[in-house]
C-alpha cells in the first residue's frame, strides 16, 4: 500500500522537473531521456538540400542585334555609330562582355583611356580569361605608362592563348621600351613564328639588331620586312636602313681588298704586264709568283663576298630618300582585336577573334 502510493508522487516530480527545464531553460532531463533524444538525433543528421544550379540563360535577341550592327560600324569604321550600337546592346544586356570589349578598342583610337580601362575592366569581370580583353586592357595600361601591369597581362593573355601574336608583338614593344633587349627579340621571334606575314615584327627585330651592332641579320629582316609591306608607315625608314648597311659593307669590302692587295705587294700594272707578254724581260718564276698572287687576290674576294662584306647594292627608288639628318623614329602599332558577333549556340562565347584592317 505504501509503495502504491509513492509511485504517483515520483511521477509527479518527474513532470514537474521537466516542465521547469522547458519553462526556464536551468536545470536537465533525466539521463534516461536525454540519452534516448540524442540517439534519435544521432541516428538522423539534418541535411540541407543543396541549390541546384540555374540554367544558363541566352543573350537577349535584341542585345545580339545591336551587337552585331554596331560590330558592322565598327568594322566599316564608322566609329560613332558602332559606340551606340555597342551601348544599345549593353542597356538590353549588361552580360554581353563582348560589346564592353570592343568599346575599349574603339576608345583606345580615341584615346580615351580612362573610358577604355573601365570598359575592359567590366568585360574581364564577366570573362576574366577573355584573351583578346586582357590584350585590350595591356595596351591602355601600356598607354597610360604602367608597362609592368602592362606586360604581366599579355604574359596572362598568351598563357591562356599561346597562338596569339599579336599579344607577343605588343609584349615585345614593351619590353623594348624598358631597353631589354633580348627579351624583346625572344617575344618578336614567338610572333612571327605563329604569324610569319607580321612585317613589324621584322621591322622590330632588325632595328633592334642593328642597334646591337648585328648588321648582317638586320639586313635580311629589314629586306623581309619591305617585302611584307611595303607601303607601311616604317617601309621608308627601313629603306634607308638598308641603303646605310649596303654601303657600310661595300665600304668595308673596298678596304679589304686594298688591305690584301698591299699584304701581298701587288703591282696590277706590272702584273696584267707580265701574264699578257712573257717575253718583256719577266722570268718563269716572276710570271709563277704573280699567278699565285692572282689567285690568292681571288680567292680572298670571295671569301669576303661569301661573309656578306660584298653586297650587290639594290637601285634605289626615285624620290625615296628626301630631308636630312636621323630618320624619324616610328611608333610602334599595337595589334588590336574586335570580337565575333555572339553565336546562336549554347556557347556563346567562341575563342575566335577578327583583327580589324588598318
Amino acid at each position: 500500500m505504501e509503495n502504491h502510493n509513492q509511485t504517483p508522487m515520483l511521477t509527479k516530480l518527474l513532470l514537474i522537473s521537466c516542465t521547469a527545464v522547458a519553462l526556464f531553460g536551468f536545470g536537465s532531463c533525466p539521463p534516461g531521456l536525454c540519452q534516448e533524444e540524442d540517439a534519435a538525433a544521432d541516428a538522423q543528421p539534418a541535411v540541407k538540400p543543396e541549390p541546384k544550379p540555374e540554367a544558363r540563360k541566352a543573350l537577349s535577341a535584341e542585345a545580339v542585334k545591336h551587337y552585331n550592327r554596331g560590330l558592322e560600324m565598327h568594322q566599316s569604321g564608322f566609329l560613332v555609330k558602332a559606340i551606340e550600337e555597342y551601348k544599345a546592346a549593353i542597356a538590353a544586356d549588361d552580360r554581353l562582355e563582348q560589346a564592353y570589349s570592343n568599346l575599349g578598342l574603339i576608345y583606345i583610337s580615341q584615346k580615351s583611356y580612362v573610358l577604355a580601362q573601365d570598359a575592359f575592366d567590366k568585360a574581364l569581370f564577366l570573362r576574366p580569361n577573355r584573351p583578346t580583353s586582357l590584350n585590350g586592357l595591356a595596351s591602355v595600361l601600356y598607354a597610360r605608362g604602367q608597362v609592368g601591369p602592362a606586360i604581366q597581362n599579355w604574359q596572362k593573355a598568351v598563357e591562356i592563348d599561346p597562338k596569339f601574336a599579336s599579344a607577343y608583338f605588343n609584349m615585345g614593344t614593351a619590353l623594348e621600351s624598358q631597353k631589354k633587349s633580348e627579351e624583346a627579340l625572344k617575344v618578336y621571334v614567338k610572333a612571327v613564328n605563329i604569324a610569319p606575314d607580321m612585317a613589324d615584327a621584322y621591322y622590330h627585330m632588325a632595328s633592334l639588331l642593328s642597334k646591337e651592332k648585328h648588321p648582317a641579320q638586320a639586313l635580311v629582316l629589314f629586306r623581309k620586312s619591305v617585302d611584307l609591306a611595303p607601303e607601311s608607315e616604317f617601309a621608308r625608314d627601313a629603306r634607308k636602313q638598308i641603303s646605310g648597311i649596303e654601303s657600310q659593307f661595300a665600304k668595308e669590302a673596298g678596304k679589304t681588298t686594298k688591305a690584301a692587295n698591299k699584304m701581298l705587294g701587288e703591282n696590277s700594272a706590272t702584273a696584267a704586264a707580265a701574264v699578257e707578254s712573257p717575253s718583256m724581260g719577266a722570268t718563269k718564276k716572276d710570271i709563277a709568283d704573280t699567278a699565285k698572287r692572282d689567285f690568292e687576290r681571288k680567292r680572298l674576294i670571295k671569301e669576303a663576298k661569301a661573309n656578306g662584306l660584298i653586297v650587290k647594292e639594290a637601285p634605289k627608288e626615285r624620290g625615296a630618300f628626301f630631308g636630312f639628318g636621323k630618320p624619324k623614329k616610328v611608333d610602334p602599332n599595337l595589334k588590336m582585336f574586335v570580337q565575333p558577333p555572339p553565336q546562336a549556340k549554347p556557347d556563346l562565347y567562341p575563342n575566335k577573334s577578327i583583327e580589324i584592317e588598318p
